[in-house]
């Protein structure tokens, strides 16, 4: 009986636990952001670019520097697979958020950009002839 009393206690209680133990990165809106930068760091960038698309369409204060950061890494994730909106969207950036401490970051990844881009061509003529 005594053993009864503390199985149910501890069954009743266990779904309290259970919710106790999420951090706030499963409760807070920036789910998608956190994905995001997740999933860049593991170089899966065409799901971190969506995840990236969806925490900028969710952010409140676009001048805020989690937008910053999220277009900064959309366009990031842009340059990765080679798209070809990659120049446009890092331009924008810093048009956009040229305060921000990513515009230099942006600048080094639209000159590797577009250096890869003519080597690229380069390699393609020569190949030609």
């Amino acid at each position: 009986m005594r053993y009864a009393k503390f199985l149910l206690i501890g069954l009743l209680s266990l779904p309290t636990l259970l919710l106790a133990q999420m951090t706030m990165t499963f409760d807070h809106d920036l789910l998608s952001y956190s994905r995001g930068l997740e999933l860049f760091e593991k170089q899966k960038y065409g799901a971190a670019k969506e995840q990236f698309e969806q925490s900028i369409i969710r952010v409140d204060d676009q001048n805020s520097e989690i937008s910053a950061n999220a277009h900064f890494y959309k366009a990031a994730c842009a340059v990765g697979l080679f798209h070809k909106d990659a120049e446009f969207l890092l331009k924008e950036f810093v048009r956009n958020y040229s305060t921000s401490p990513r515009t230099t970051e942006a600048w080094y990844l639209l000159g590797n950009f577009n250096y890869r881009k003519r080597i690229g061509k380069m390699q393609s003529t020569i190949i030609m002839k």
